[in-house]
């Protein structure tokens, strides 16, 4: 976690040294057109905890979150049939996460404004214990500034954005997918654990893209693209689901994801390789 950016960082590397493997789209509507791919042959996988950090700060209720975020949502729609927006799950993260998110905690703290407790809990709460009148109230970059109480929220921004597209009638054939959400929101009560997983439209994909509890966990949500881009490469090989899918975009602005992803497709290669060379040897024989 935590690649730099800038004129020294990997984007521009990558930028520099493999200057044909690149191109530049407007949207992600014009890059899946690019590639003579039709809605329903896409699926677009997106990263929510870079979105809801890319919402400006002018933005300043949650009415205004809710059209912003679902904005970037529906640019996902109407390229695919099929979105996925993946979300850490703080419970679930690395180590190594942890230490770099209190790194970034403490430089936030340099900046913020010091104030006693029952002020600072007047302006947004630091912790789970609110409900939707709460959110309504108060500006959500004050309450997304305290970690503790961000996943209550994105719960609630995912509950209202999917009740929101998916009552569009341009929508109405199209699947829309959270992973890493209590389906709940903010109705969750306080004394109640939060269950966080798949949060769909479609009873059939939360079913089958829902993790085994005897899985591995994954937690991060730059590694959740990974794996469900894998999920649905499989479904759609054992004829499941995604039958017609062709193409996966992954769209994220995390720099981690592109050594992410050149390791998984380097897996997959050697994977390949290896099935190729064991075919080869059973044909001698």
């Amino acid at each position: 976690m935590g690649l730099s950016g800038g004129d020294h960082g990997i984007k521009k590397f990558v930028k520099n040294k493999f200057p044909d493997a690149l191109r530049e789209f407007p949207s992600i509507p014009s890059a899946v057109q690019a590639t003579g791919h039709r809605p329903e042959q896409a699926v677009v996988l997106l990263d929510g905890n870079v979105l809801v950090m890319q919402i400006p700060v002018a933005v300043v209720d949650f009415e205004g979150y809710v059209r912003v975020f679902g904005g970037f949502i529906r640019a996902g729609l109407d390229a695919a049939d099929s979105v996925f927006v993946v979300f850490d799950e703080p419970a679930l993260v690395s180590r190594a996460k942890l230490d770099e998110q209190r790194r970034r905690d403490r430089a936030r703290a340099k900046t913020s404004l010091v104030m006693s407790e029952d002020l600072a809990q007047s302006f947004a709460p630091k912790d789970d214990n609110y409900d939707i009148d709460t959110i309504q109230r108060c500006n959500p970059h004050d309450l997304m500034a305290n970690r503790n109480a961000r996943p209550r929220f994105y719960d609630a921004l995912c509950k209202c954005v999917m009740t929101e597209l998916m009552s569009r009638k341009e929508y109405e054939h199209k699947t829309l997918t959270f992973d890493g959400v209590d389906g709940r929101g903010a109705s969750r009560r306080v004394e109640d654990e939060r269950e966080a997983g798949m949060f769909s439209n479609s009873d059939k994909i939360e079913t089958l893209m829902s993790r085994d509890k005897s899985e591995a966990k994954i937690g991060e949500g730059d590694l959740k693209l990974t794996d469900i881009e894998s999920e649905i490469q499989f479904l759609r090989n054992e004829g499941k689901l995604f039958k017609a899918v062709e193409i996966i975009f992954v769209c994220t602005i995390d720099t981690d994801s592109i050594a992410i992803e050149l390791m998984h497709q380097s897996a997959k290669n050697e994977a390949s390789r290896a099935s190729t060379k064991r075919g080869v040897r059973l044909e001698r024989r």
